[in-house]
Formats: C-alpha cells, structure tokens, sequence
C-alpha cells in the first residue's frame, strides 16, 4: 500500500537520509535547515518548531538576529518524534485488529492510522466471515471496538489538513476552512458513534449479544 505524505515513516525515511550526509559541525540557518529536512520554512517552523517547546535550537531568530541550528541534533530529535509517532501507529493497529480478529502486516503497522476506508472494509469482511461461520460478537466486545474505532476515526479527519499540508504551503484561509469543515464532520460521526455505543452499553448491562 502507497504511503501517505503525512506518514512519519515517509519522514523519517527523508531524515535518516539527510543525516547519512550531515557533519557533525554543521550548523544551518532557517531556510537551509528547512530545505535539508525536506520542508518549507514555514511549515518546519509552524508545525515542527512552535508546537515542541524541546526542539533543538541554537540561536532563536529575532530582528537582525537569525535562526541557528546544530543539523545532526535536528535531524536526530526529529527521527526520534518519528520512532515515538510509528510505535503510537503500530500500538493502535494492533489493538484495533486483534479486535477484529485479524493480523496488519509488518510492513504497514506503523502507518497513519486514519486510514479509514481500509479499515471499515476490513472490518465488514471480518464481519461477514463471521457471518457465514454462524460466529457472535459479544456486546461487550463490539462496544470496546466501536470505541476505538470511533476514536481512530475522529483523530484520523482532526488529523487530514496536517497529513494533506504537512509543510504548511496551502493559505492559511484554506487550511482555517479545511479545519472548520473536517471539525463539525467529526462532531457529526462523533456524537453518532455515542448514540449507537450508549445502545450496546445497554444490551451489555441486559446481558445480550450483538
């Protein structure tokens, strides 16, 4: 399966590779340090820089004072916020699919999680399978899944406007907009995903089956 910009595998790929090519002395100011990380300066800065009060940086640009950084420190912090985002990805498949009864392969088990279209087809497979063995899903263990699932499924549309613009080139109007849409979607599935699991929370407490 192709992987998706947003993937930290993809960056950590691109990381990994600059770091092959760095020295230990280097430093870098922003546009270069941008450009050997694979980014605008914009998108580095707001998306890499700002949010992490750790990011590793050697002089804090400022008027008549520009931005330094040591590049082999960078690019090692940066692989690591990607081993810590892949192991996050790899520890929700596998939680999701052993509630399905399945096995994500080795080689997509660190992928972005909101890959939401494989997994609902995944899961009506699985479903029908069932179906066709005369198997039951507990209640209780349909709701535990719906929950996460659910869960995937809104961190995965709040998640879109990074992984679509991870360097941060659309206008910030576009990506305000975007944002806007992508938050009342999830607010919608949201409060239908609470509707439906408050139902089989209750057939729980009666002792059914789903």
């Amino acid at each position: 399966m192709a992987r998706k910009i947003g993937d930290p595998s993809i960056l950590k790929a691109r990381l990994e590779a600059a770091l092959k090519q760095a020295k230990p002395r280097d430093i870098a100011s922003a546009q270069p340090m941008a450009e050997i990380v694979g980014m605008t300066w914009a998108g580095f800065r707001n998306n890499h820089i700002s949010p992490d009060a750790k990011f590793p940086v050697k002089t804090r640009g400022a008027e008549g004072k520009q931005w330094e950084f040591q590049v082999v420190k960078v690019l090692k912090y940066m692989i690591k916020i990607c081993d810590k985002k892949i192991a996050a990805n790899t520890h929700r498949n596998n939680r999701n699919s052993e509630m399905v009864g399945i096995t994500v392969p080795d080689e997509e088990s660190g992928s972005d999680i909101a890959e939401i279209s494989k997994l609902t087809d995944l899961t009506l497979k699985v479903q029908q399978v069932r179906e066709r063995q005369g198997l039951y899903v507990t209640a209780e263990k349909l709701s535990d899944f719906l929950t996460g699932y659910n869960s995937t499924v809104i961190n995965g549309i709040l998640g879109v406007t990074n992984q679509v613009d991870p360097t941060g080139l659309l206008p910030a109007s576009t990506r305000k907009e975007m944002d806007d849409l992508l938050r009342s979607l999830a607010v919608s599935v949201q409060a239908s995903a609470v509707k439906y699991i408050e139902g089989i929370n209750a057939n729980i407490r009666k002792g059914g089956t789903s």
